[in-house]
């Protein structure tokens, strides 16, 4: 049985008007919302999960990580807003800080703190909510509502072989200062596509969902089908399996993949396949373990006839945008941190979207978050994210969302051709 996690707090003495919007409950209740705001409440496109980690070596209930999901379609209807920023404010302060969503989208989600200091079931959050045309400066209190908590399921990791040890913090709240007159961009390429993963097998579908993107895209031949499958059968995924040697007996049995030997087998299915001249490849940061086995050597890398041009040993969130901008597709790997900065283990995602919010940085994702699904045709853990991008930590490694989610490499690959 979930224990309900909840402190609603409200305003019951009628204030002077002073600024923003004055929202009168059934009660008499008072509450003051922020500007250019409607405030949501239960059942108008936003829910609520509590996750629950089940990596392989290490796994952790009733965390303090909270998932939202925004529903663009139910908020729009909701609130007579086509597309805008969601904020929440809980307990913990701003845990939510104008995630984008947009109508017609799709689901989108992200990450945040439930405010736990231990690890406690919670199967009700009382927040704040507000959907807003344009995003706030700054963010406070007001009516609340009582929201349902369910749990999400999360072991995604597979980028090297060695297994996550770390849950790590959850994003925090108030972490993001915005800046006014910051600008607002946001760049989206077509084409979302994402598949069901088998257990550590992210790295080579995040390259699948990649070399999906560039057919649908720019008409590249590629010539296995995009689908859930496994190491030597006749998906795409299961030939990259191949190629870089994952091992791999079954679906919710299989290793991780280091980052030379991914590249190595992502070249050798390109040269195989007719692809060899067809691309152009760059990379930014060198992953982690040892160079040159399992972290990539400095320098440009070249396997199976074709380079990858070497960006840069850590990542930038400009090379990223640039890229996402330009067409090209992208695969980014974090690392899961000790608190002493030591990676973990780690996961392969595929960038699929960048942009700004009032000057700071955020990036959208696609992956899938439970890993060990039996049944290929669940899509169960497949989802869209949009999470913050700051060097939270300040060891100059860009963090995604978390201190201890360290953005740790970017692939690139272009196209020679047209888009379609």
């Amino acid at each position: 049985m979930k224990k309900r996690f909840t402190v609603t707090k409200r305003i019951t003495t009628i204030l002077p008007v002073l600024i923003g919007l004055w929202i009168f409950t059934a009660n008499t209740t008072v509450t003051l919302a922020n500007a250019d705001g409607i405030t949501v409440g239960p059942g108008q496109g936003v829910n609520f999960e509590q996750v629950d980690f089940v990596f392989s070596a290490v796994t952790q209930e009733n965390s303090d990580w909270g998932r939202v999901s925004a529903n663009p379609e139910l908020l729009s209807s909701s609130t007579d807003i086509s597309s805008g920023f969601l904020n929440i404010f809980s307990d913990a302060g701003w845990v939510v800080q104008n995630l984008p969503v947009d109508v017609n989208y799709g689901t989108v989600t992200t990450y945040f703190s439930l405010g736990l200091s231990t690890p406690t079931d919670v199967s009700e959050l009382s927040a704040h909510i507000e959907f807003a045309s344009s995003p706030q400066d700054d963010f406070s209190d007001g009516e609340r509502g009582d929201f349902d908590v369910g749990v999400a399921l999360w072991n995604a990791e597979g980028a090297g072989d060695s297994q996550t040890a770390v849950i790590g913090e959850a994003p925090p709240p108030n972490l993001i200062q915005f800046r006014p007159r910051g600008k607002n961009t946001k760049h989206t390429q077509p084409n979302a596509v994402n598949v069901q993963t088998a257990k550590n097998q992210c790295f080579p579908m995040s390259i699948a969902n990649s070399l999906q993107y560039l057919e649908d895209r720019f008409g590249v031949n590629v010539p296995h089908d995009h689908k859930p499958g496994l190491k030597g059968d006749d998906s795409l995924v299961g030939q990259l399996d191949m190629e870089a040697d994952r091992r791999a007996p079954a679906r919710n049995d299989g290793d991780g993949v280091w980052f030379t030997p991914m590249l190595k087998g992502k070249f050798s299915y390109l040269k195989k396949n007719g692809l060899k001249n067809k691309l152009i490849h760059k990379h930014q940061g060198r992953g982690y373990g040892n160079p040159p086995d399992e972290a990539l050597p400095n320098g440009d890398f070249r396997s199976s006839g074709i380079k990858s041009k070497d960006r840069g040993a850590k990542v930038t969130f400009k090379f990223i945008c640039d890229e996402i901008k330009k067409g090209e597709d992208v695969e980014l790997v974090f690392s899961y941190d000790d608190n002493n900065g030591n990676p973990t283990g780690g996961h392969a995602v595929r960038v699929f979207e960048c942009g700004k919010t009032k000057g700071r940085p955020w990036i959208g994702y696609l992956h899938d978050r439970l890993q060990t699904n039996n049944d290929p045709n669940d899509e169960e853990g497949l989802e869209k994210v949009r999470q913050q991008v700051k060097d939270i930590d300040g060891d100059g490694i860009l963090n995604l969302g978390s201190k201890n989610r360290e953005i740790r490499f970017v692939l690139s690959e272009s196209s020679k051709k047209k888009p379609r």
